[in-house]
């Protein structure tokens, strides 16, 4: 899930060096991809940086290993910045309401599922409001549910299949096992 990438160590594998921490993940809501990561340092002068999915060796559960520092692009050049600004930040996307075709309230969303592997947006963790976040439960809404990820609002077809993820909060189910 994306929540578990947040401040994650970046690390170069060939000079064991920290470039920086996960801020972000890009993903395009339109084609269910996830992109890469919004990587930043801190320090003096703080640094936003992209990091592709493609350039992650290694997606560990305490850090994520690149080949170098050459796979992290600083994010300055105007024609980065456009593309940039096309996207979505998955982070963005905690408390969207989702709402059906026909009007009926699901929920809002709390957190991204994605393969990061094949680089797929499986689906999103929906839950009712503060009882559902209190005891831990979620329900998972398929991406292929989703009619239109608007800017305020996502919604889902008439009736999308909510399914029980309890596993998959306790890290027992992968992407795979949702297909």
């Amino acid at each position: 899930m994306c929540c578990e990438l947040l401040g994650l160590p970046v690390i170069d594998r060939k000079r064991g060096k920290h470039l920086g921490r996960v801020d972000g993940l890009l993903y395009d809501p339109d084609k269910a991809e996830f992109l890469g990561l919004i990587i930043r340092r801190g320090g003096v002068m703080p640094r936003t940086r992209y990091l592709p999915r493609e350039q992650v060796e290694v997606f560990g559960e305490d850090a994520l290993l690149v080949a170098g520092k050459d796979a992290v692009a600083v994010i300055h050049m105007p024609s980065m910045a456009e593309w940039f600004r096309s996207l979505r930040p998955a982070k963005a996307l905690c408390g969207t309401p989702v709402v059906t075709a026909g009007g009926r309230w699901l929920g809002t969303i709390r957190d991204l599922v994605v393969d990061v592997e094949r680089g797929s947006v499986e689906g999103y963790l929906v839950t009712d409001g503060l009882p559902d976040i209190l005891v831990g439960r979620s329900r998972f809404l398929s991406h292929q549910d989703i009619v239109l990820a608007g800017e305020d609002v996502m919604f889902a077809r008439s009736e999308p299949d909510l399914g029980d993820c309890r596993g998959l909060e306790a890290g027992e189910l992968s992407a795979g096992d949702l297909s």
